[in-house]
Protein backbone atom coordinates (compact mmCIF):
# COMPACT_ATOMS: atom_id res chain seq x y z
CA UNK A 1 0.00 0.00 0.00
CA UNK A 2 0.83 3.57 -0.37
CA UNK A 3 0.42 6.21 2.35
CA UNK A 4 -1.98 7.76 -0.28
CA UNK A 5 -4.46 4.59 -0.47
CA UNK A 6 -4.87 4.93 3.19
CA UNK A 7 -5.29 8.47 3.77
CA UNK A 8 -7.56 8.89 1.03
CA UNK A 9 -9.50 5.55 1.25
CA UNK A 10 -8.73 4.12 -2.67
CA UNK A 11 -10.60 1.20 -3.60
CA UNK A 12 -7.16 -1.02 -2.97
CA UNK A 13 -7.55 0.02 0.89
CA UNK A 14 -11.21 -0.59 1.17
CA UNK A 15 -10.97 -3.75 -0.76
CA UNK A 16 -8.58 -4.91 2.39
CA UNK A 17 -10.10 -3.86 5.19
CA UNK A 18 -13.64 -5.75 3.26
CA UNK A 19 -11.61 -8.74 2.51
CA UNK A 20 -10.23 -8.55 6.46
CA UNK A 21 -13.32 -8.31 7.71
CA UNK A 22 -14.70 -11.37 5.82
CA UNK A 23 -11.78 -13.74 6.23
CA UNK A 24 -11.59 -15.80 9.30
CA UNK A 25 -7.47 -16.59 8.83
CA UNK A 26 -7.33 -12.58 9.93
CA UNK A 27 -9.29 -12.27 12.77
CA UNK A 28 -7.27 -15.84 14.37
CA UNK A 29 -3.99 -17.22 13.60
CA UNK A 30 -2.74 -16.61 10.45
CA UNK A 31 -3.39 -19.39 8.10
CA UNK A 32 -1.72 -20.36 4.56
CA UNK A 33 -4.52 -18.51 2.57
CA UNK A 34 -4.87 -15.49 5.17
CA UNK A 35 -2.51 -12.22 5.19
CA UNK A 36 0.07 -11.39 7.66
CA UNK A 37 1.38 -8.45 7.03
CA UNK A 38 0.56 -5.17 5.17
CA UNK A 39 2.94 -2.99 4.15
CA UNK A 40 2.93 0.52 3.78
CA UNK A 41 5.90 2.18 1.68
CA UNK A 42 6.81 4.45 -1.17
CA UNK A 43 6.98 7.69 0.16
CA UNK A 44 9.18 10.68 0.42
CA UNK A 45 6.13 12.66 2.45
CA UNK A 46 7.38 11.14 6.18
CA UNK A 47 3.97 13.33 7.51
CA UNK A 48 1.96 11.59 4.91
CA UNK A 49 3.50 8.21 6.19
CA UNK A 50 3.18 8.75 9.62
CA UNK A 51 -0.34 9.78 9.47
CA UNK A 52 -1.59 6.28 7.11
CA UNK A 53 0.43 4.59 9.71
CA UNK A 54 -1.65 5.58 12.28
CA UNK A 55 -4.95 5.77 10.72
CA UNK A 56 -3.92 1.73 9.42
CA UNK A 57 -3.17 1.15 13.04
CA UNK A 58 -6.37 1.80 13.96
CA UNK A 59 -8.31 -0.41 11.72
CA UNK A 60 -5.97 -3.56 12.21
CA UNK A 61 -6.41 -3.53 15.90
CA UNK A 62 -9.02 -5.23 15.18
CA UNK A 63 -6.95 -8.03 13.93
CA UNK A 64 -4.68 -8.69 15.62
CA UNK A 65 -2.86 -11.47 13.93
CA UNK A 66 -2.21 -9.31 10.88
CA UNK A 67 1.35 -6.84 11.30
CA UNK A 68 1.82 -3.57 10.07
CA UNK A 69 5.34 -2.82 8.48
CA UNK A 70 6.79 0.67 7.04
CA UNK A 71 9.11 0.77 4.40
CA UNK A 72 12.69 1.74 5.37
CA UNK A 73 11.31 4.11 7.91
CA UNK A 74 11.95 2.81 11.42
CA UNK A 75 11.82 5.69 13.23
CA UNK A 76 7.94 6.06 11.96
CA UNK A 77 7.26 2.16 12.48
CA UNK A 78 8.92 3.09 16.57
CA UNK A 79 6.46 6.30 16.74
CA UNK A 80 3.37 4.47 15.74
CA UNK A 81 3.65 0.87 17.18
CA UNK A 82 3.97 -0.68 14.08
CA UNK A 83 5.67 -4.54 13.97
CA UNK A 84 8.33 -3.81 11.79
CA UNK A 85 9.87 -2.61 9.20
CA UNK A 86 10.95 -3.96 5.06
CA UNK A 87 14.41 -2.91 4.42
CA UNK A 88 16.20 -2.67 1.03
CA UNK A 89 19.84 -2.24 0.45
CA UNK A 90 19.77 1.66 0.70
CA UNK A 91 17.94 2.06 3.88
CA UNK A 92 19.54 2.08 7.42
CA UNK A 93 21.31 -1.33 8.49
CA UNK A 94 19.15 -3.84 9.97
CA UNK A 95 21.63 -3.22 13.47
CA UNK A 96 20.40 0.18 13.84
CA UNK A 97 16.51 -0.55 12.61
CA UNK A 98 16.98 -2.92 15.29
CA UNK A 99 17.59 -0.83 18.14
CA UNK A 100 15.57 1.76 16.57
CA UNK A 101 12.41 -0.39 16.65
CA UNK A 102 13.40 -2.14 20.24
CA UNK A 103 13.82 1.08 21.84
CA UNK A 104 10.53 0.37 23.70
CA UNK A 105 11.33 -2.09 27.12
CA UNK A 106 8.27 -2.60 27.73
CA UNK A 107 7.46 -4.37 24.00
CA UNK A 108 6.64 -8.05 24.82
CA UNK A 109 6.78 -9.03 20.70
CA UNK A 110 10.27 -9.11 18.99
CA UNK A 111 9.93 -6.63 15.98
CA UNK A 112 9.92 -7.49 12.53
CA UNK A 113 12.86 -6.36 10.39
Amino acid sequence: MEPRDVLDSTASWTDLQVWLRNTADARGTVGANGVCAIVIGGSDDANALYEASIKAKEVLKSFPSVALLLSGRPDIAAACGCEGVVLSETDIPTVAARKILGSDESSEQASIV
